[in-house]
């Protein structure tokens, strides 16, 4: 038997019970427990099993709502001693329902999330193929699809998270979902099967078994979020970033997180620029938003909190790099060094930001894009080995059609030249120490720096191999440029007391370079400049110097 398909403009009134059946009605009314035979009295004493959405029109001549379940029609039909007993469908215990406006359980089917149109047919004529009993009504209905598939994808509490669907849907209609700010997560993961579970184990249509358990998988939406770019796990949570904000899933107690007990709390509004900008290195998160650099940890209260990085050290820095660079940012976390590496595009070259989070300072190094020699050569990212925990850079030669992965590259060169061409030179200027007076005129009269030794031997004309270089000078008064007659004069710090050469090898007796300079100048407030020289090596350990300005030290 097959029925005519009419548009219905009420199917979204729970209340609405239609004369004339819809496709949608129909998958509606299986999806919501009707998609079962039952027993049914075709004659008086005679019983078959049949279609109970038929059964319900033939009896009552109008068709179940949104709001009913075949339960409630549901009783043991009385019989002699001899007999069975056995539950048949009673159209007429319907009646007291017509109009109840509450929604019945749905999700007898199981569908795609995001090719919902055809798997809702498929499942339809699964199910009419199981039970040849069902009428077969012609089931032609909207696309309802929406590309592109999840985004993002992350493990935590023993399953798998999806996120970052678009918010765009195809041929769909006033009941399809919008995913835009939808987390799905799987059951608790014991086989490959269950990666893509995002659905409680039992059936929630039916009368036993229809409750959610903690192992169930499901999903859930954050109202605020606009587009959801990335999730990392940060102690006992799952961290959500999103454009407009984070926010934090966790469980709803010490049991931790399940499909039955689980929070969501939002831990700032400050969202994020990109993906790649987000890091942890095991005990803090950190990732790049609109107005700055941002780090996640837990407060001495257990709450996850957000600081700002940026704010009070590099933030100039940060607001000068376009936003288009900022997108194009990748990050790595290097575990020797303990550093944050933020690796992005300037100009026709790289600029790589690095977090010291033993010190929780910033410095920058630049990278030459091409290799001077060989133009075709072109550096393109960065990413941290799995066996290694040292950041590697990718290398790639660009053609008219596609780019080809060519080669990795790192800093292992002690001639300190990129692509062994071009001097790496590198420095670092202090801020302006101003001994809490800046209205004061101060000196320095002596710098005391101490560094690591790296000669370790001399060449066949007694030069030692692996020399070290440090140039220095003081600046006054916020000087920038040597126009202000406030730059000092440049001397080189790195200076061996004495050298002993014994068979071959450079040994002193010593690990440490330690000198003691005179410095020259005066002003309001000071700030030293170090710097490389070609060719050689400058490992600082660290410097001191005192400050005088009358008797203020």
């Amino acid at each position: 038997m097959s029925l005519p398909i009419h548009s219905s403009p009420a199917e979204n009134d729970p209340t609405y019970h239609p004369i004339v059946i819809t496709a949608k009605h129909v998958y509606n009314l299986s999806n919501q427990s009707w998609g079962v035979p039952r027993s049914i009295e075709v004659s008086p004493g005679t019983y078959a099993i049949d279609d109970p959405i038929d059964k319900y029109n033939t009896d009552l001549s109008l068709y179940p709502s949104n709001a009913e379940t075949v339960y409630i029609g549901l009783q043991f039909q009385p019989v002699d001693v001899a007999t069975v007993p056995f539950e048949r469908l009673f159209p007429s215990l319907f009646k007291e329902k017509i109009n109840t406006d509450a929604k019945a359980a749905k999700g007898y089917f199981i569908i795609d999330l995001l090719d919902r149109g055809v798997s809702r047919e498929e499942a339809y004529a699964a199910n009419l193929a199981k039970y040849s009993e069902l009428t077969s009504y012609a089931m032609s209905l909207p696309e309802d699809s929406t590309g592109g598939g999840a985004a993002v994808v992350q493990t935590y509490a023993g399953r798998i998270f999806y996120a970052g669907f678009t918010g765009e849907v195809a041929n769909g209609d006033a009941r399809s979902p919008s995913l835009t700010n939808m987390i799905c997560f799987s059951q608790v993961v014991r086989n490959r099967q269950d990666f893509v579970k995002c659905y409680q184990e039992g059936d929630p249509t039916s009368r036993e078994g229809n409750e959610i358990v903690d192992t169930d998988g499901g999903f859930l939406k954050i109202a605020e979020a606009k587009q959801i770019l990335a999730m990392a796990v940060l102690a006992k949570s799952l961290i959500v970033f999103a454009t407009n904000g984070v926010w934090a899933i966790s469980g709803g107690s010490e049991i931790g997180f399940s499909a039955s007990n689980y929070k969501v709390d939002k831990i700032s509004d400050q969202g994020i620029i990109s993906k790649h900008t987000v890091v942890s290195n095991n005990s803090s998160l950190f990732y790049w938003a609109n107005n700055g650099i941002h780090k996640l940890s837990k407060n001495q209260f257990g709450d996850i909190v957000s600081d700002s990085l940026s704010e009070n050290t590099i933030q100039t820095l940060y607001d000068n790099i376009p936003l288009v660079d900022k997108q194009l940012c990748q990050v790595v976390y290097e575990a020797v060094g303990k550093t944050i590496r933020w690796f992005y595009p300037s100009g026709e070259d790289f600029l790589e930001l690095i977090f010291h989070t033993k010190f929780n300072a910033f410095t920058v190094n630049k990278l030459f894009a091409d290799d001077p020699d060989d133009p075709a050569l072109k550096l393109a990212g960065i990413f941290t080995p799995t066996k290694s925990s040292q950041q590697r850079y990718v290398v790639i030669s660009p053609s008219e059609s596609d780019f080809s992965l060519l080669s990795f590259a790192d800093f292992k060169r002690d001639d300190f030249k990129d692509w062994g061409v071009v001097d790496a030179a590198g420095f670092i200027l202090t801020g302006g120490i101003t001994g809490n007076d800046t209205s004061l005129p101060k000196q320095a009269p002596y710098l005391t720096m101490h560094f690591e030794k790296t000669e370790d031997g001399v060449d066949v004309d007694g030069v030692p191999l692996h020399q070290s270089s440090c140039l220095v000078r003081s600046q006054w008064d916020w000087a920038n440029s040597i126009l202000s007659k406030k730059f000092g004069t440049v001397f080189q710090a790195y200076r061996h007391r004495r050298a002993l050469f014994t068979e071959g090898s450079f040994d002193n007796g010593f690990d440490v370079v330690t000198s003691k300079s005179k410095l020259r100048g005066r002003g309001k407030t000071f700030s030293l400049h170090l710097s490389t020289e070609e060719g050689k090596d400058c490992r600082i350990l660290g410097w001191n110097l005192s400050l005088n300005a009358n008797t203020v030290t």
